[in-house]
């Protein structure tokens, strides 16, 4: 209810999308992905199986998160925020900010590099 599928988006079966959510055109969303009442999610970001994103968060364009990773309510991610998998994001991030588990290998990758891997526009 109160929620528009925009243009170019992709949700697949078991995902949960609450009243006043806003989608922007180009969102991947792989069920049983969840997201909260009133959060919004920008322009070509991709939700994984089984993630969370809380209450009145919002994600910015291009924004990826990953297997069980969550998003508590309320937070905001600048675009391009990689969430990696079971990882909870608990405050605001600026653009192309990086969030993983502790124990998980880093290495920085350039943007544009990162756009061509994941097809971004």
């Amino acid at each position: 209810r109160d929620v528009e599928i925009p243009p170019g988006a992709v949700i697949t079966e078991g995902a949960c999308i609450q009243a006043g959510v806003s989608l922007a055109p180009g969102v991947t969303i792989f069920g049983p992905a969840a997201i909260g009442h009133h959060s919004r999610v920008g322009e070509c970001c991709w939700l994984a199986s089984g993630s969370a994103i809380g209450g009145g968060a919002e994600l910015g364009p291009q924004c990826f998160v990953g297997l069980n990773a969550t998003i508590a309510n309320g937070v905001t991610l600048g675009r391009r925020c990689f969430v990696g998998a079971a990882t909870l994001v608990i405050r605001d991030a600026p653009d192309e900010s990086v969030f993983a588990r502790p124990e998980t290998e880093r290495q920085r990758v350039d943007t544009t590099r990162f756009m061509k891997l994941t097809k971004f526009r």
